[in-house]
């Protein structure tokens, strides 16, 4: 049986990133585009990575800045509904990421 091939090539170009991120996201899009070359479909991939990475960072701030927890209507505590947006947005960006053989922990 065949070697699948990589979607992911050496490369010593640099594209600009063709998406406004900030933080972690636009560091982790321009680390990726410093080390590798992509082809149409792993660029794809990479930007939803991002997008997940940056919507589930922005999600930690709303909780962190208003707690885990938040009254529902009858005044009893719950899980602030942002720790949702966050553990799914993660997961996405991890499984993103994966796609391309990386992770968040410096693949």
């Amino acid at each position: 049986m065949p070697k699948k091939a990589s979607r992911l090539q050496p490369t010593t170009a640099t594209p600009a990133p063709s998406m406004t991120l900030s933080g972690r996201a636009a560091e982790l899009h321009a680390k990726v585009l410093d080390r590798w070359e992509l082809d149409e479909v792993a660029a794809a991939i990479l930007s939803l990575a991002c997008e997940s990475l940056q919507r589930a960072d922005e999600a930690a701030a709303i909780v962190t800045r208003e707690g885990l927890c938040v009254p529902d209507r009858w005044g009893k505590p719950q899980k602030h509904p942002a720790t949702l947006l966050e553990r799914d947005h993660r997961a996405a960006a991890a499984q993103s990421l994966q796609k391309l053989g990386l992770s968040l922990n410096g693949g």
